[in-house]
């Protein structure tokens, strides 16, 4: 396939990063250089005046120095690094074969140099609508990555209206071929990107539409270029023409764009441990005063299960990226302590009666003994779509106070086991007996646990440098069934503010008292 290129000259990924991509599978015979004049600014700024009017325009004008100021400067960064990426993909490209400078493609000088190199495909990078006279000329046709979803996001800040309108199903790039219109014409494909929409520009993430999925958009121009490839039907959807950004809009979609993130990290942990039939307390887990407190009779299980099914009509039980977009309806996530035998017995059918996950963190030298899960056991829970992660190799009663040897060998030991039984690496674990720890997260973080589960009852998956860490709610024999629903809110209520106000009491206690807090606790219970 011969392809041709048209960009603008100042445009760094377009004009260095593209031309490498599409000349390792395609002839690429030569690229068009727009050096846009000052003319065409000007041009420009009296459509925006005249599709807007003077005050709006401001408005554009205000995003423009907002945009110069604090943006610019880390978009410029973040392309650097995209065209090092595929510099480094793509090292034996040497520059095009031939090169055209132009103030405009649509010249006279522009169709020879085109009609000379006889592309199969042109490829259109450009702001600069192109006439027939020109996107014509290549036998199979001129394409557009265009940045928005057409038909509803025509023109060239596709992205950003769609972001700014909180349409961010929409947020992507439309692979169409053009026609005498604007951005109407024959649509073969869209692409998506993945974005942080609080930290990253609009310019940013137009960008990642491109260039995060450059193997999927080269299968859709080899299928077109074989007549493999099919327009998409959009007739019948809403069509619009969208203008220059402005900056009230771009305050309104960062507000939005905050409360999403804080609604993606809400994610309310119910912490368990075993369920048994009643009484017997030896049938699964750790037996002792201390361990049988959170060990729930089977009935009170099922519940508890029935009830949240049916206050959360939708629940989505998997740990949430949270680099995406998307948000759960209610997020729920069940987690269960030690490894005991009722995660096969007892837990593992009921959650998925439901069409729910649990999170299962095993104690690794307890593995095949009385009460806890064999390996086997371990494998068909992980099978049935389960996750598994440690929960140290002893479960040390303190594992705070140990020294940071003795801490990376508990994570090291129990992840290296796991690893041997599911043949897959470990990024979930729990820690042990609740005795959380900065030196027990970073040690856990250099052995690739990517989240900790710790008791701290709170709703929020929290990024601390590598790793995130989850809060729980502890659900105990004690804990009535109806006030597990109010633990499973997304919404902060007194049973919550109870058991955090609880929890912070005890922390206290271990701080000042450290194991003689766990000796108290022992004699009290027995």
């Amino acid at each position: 396939m011969k392809t041709l290129l048209i960009c603008h000259s100042d445009d760094l990924l377009n004009g260095q990063a593209l031309p490498a991509w599409l000349d390792s599978f395609t002839d690429l015979g030569g690229i068009v250089f727009i050096d846009e004049a000052r003319s065409r600014m000007v041009k420009r700024i009296r459509s925006e005046i005249r599709r807007s009017g003077l005050l709006r325009f401001l408005d554009v004008l205000l995003f423009r120095f907002y945009y110069k100021l604090f943006l610019s400067a880390r978009d410029k960064e973040v392309q650097l690094e995209r065209l090092k990426r595929v510099q480094e993909a793509y090292p034996d490209y040497q520059g095009p074969r031939q090169e055209l400078h132009t103030l405009s493609p649509n010249t006279p000088e522009v169709a020879e140099f085109i009609r000379a190199l006889q592309p199969d495909l042109i490829v259109a990078r450009c702001k600069t609508l192109l006439k027939k006279d020109i996107y014509a000329l290549a036998e199979i046709g001129t394409f557009v990555m265009h940045p928005g979803i057409c038909p509803e996001y025509r023109n060239a800040h596709g992205c950003f209206w769609a972001l700014a309108s909180n349409d961010l199903d929409k947020v992507g790039m439309t692979l169409l071929k053009i026609d005498d219109g604007v951005d109407t014409g024959p649509v073969y494909g869209y692409f998506y990107p993945e974005f942080d929409e609080l930290r990253d520009s609009h310019i940013a993430i137009q960008d990642g539409t491109v260039f995060d999925n450059l193997d999927a958009i080269r299968q859709k121009l080899l299928e077109v270029y074989e007549g493999k490839a099919s327009p998409i039907d959009t007739r019948g959807r809403k069509s619009g023409v969208w203008g220059q950004p402005w900056m009230s809009r771009y305050l309104k979609w960062k507000r939005a764009a905050r409360k999403r993130q804080r609604a993606r990290r809400v994610a309310p942990s119910l912490l368990y441990h075993d369920v048994v039939e009643q009484g017997k307390y030896e049938a699964s887990g750790f037996n002792s005063p201390d361990a049988n407190i959170y060990k729930l009779d089977r009935e009170a299980f099922e519940q508890q299960l029935a009830l949240l099914h049916q206050h959360y009509s939708q629940v989505d039980t998997r740990l949430p990226e949270l680099k995406t977009h998307t948000t759960a309806v209610q997020r729920i996530l069940f987690t269960f302590d030690d490894g005991g035998k009722s995660a096969i017995t007892q837990v593992a059918e009921r959650l998925e009666s439901y069409g729910w996950v649990g999170y299962f963190f095993i104690t690794t030298d307890q593995i095949g003994k009385e009460g806890f899960m064999t390996a086997d056991d371990i494998r068909d829970l992980d099978r049935r779509g389960h996750v598994i992660g440690s929960h140290s190799h002893t479960h040390p009663r303190n594992i705070s106070a140990l020294s940071d040897e003795e801490i990376a060998r508990e994570w090291e030991r129990s992840c290296s086991i796991l690893r041997e039984v599911l043949g897959k690496e470990i990024s979930c674990a729990s820690v042990p007996g609740g005795f959380y720890s900065d030196r027990v997260k970073t040690l856990a973080s250099r052995v690739g646990i990517r989240y900790l589960f710790t008791s701290e009852p709170n709703k929020l998956i929290q990024q601390d440098g590598d790793i995130r860490l989850v809060g729980r709610y502890a659900i105990n024999n004690a804990t009535p069934n109806h006030r597990v629903v109010d633990l499973a809110s997304a919404g902060m209520n007194r049973h919550q503010l109870f058991q955090i106000a609880f929890w912070n009491f005890k922390k206290a206690l271990k701080w000042m008292l450290g194991d003689t807090y766990i000796k108290i606790r022992k004699i009290l219970l027995r």
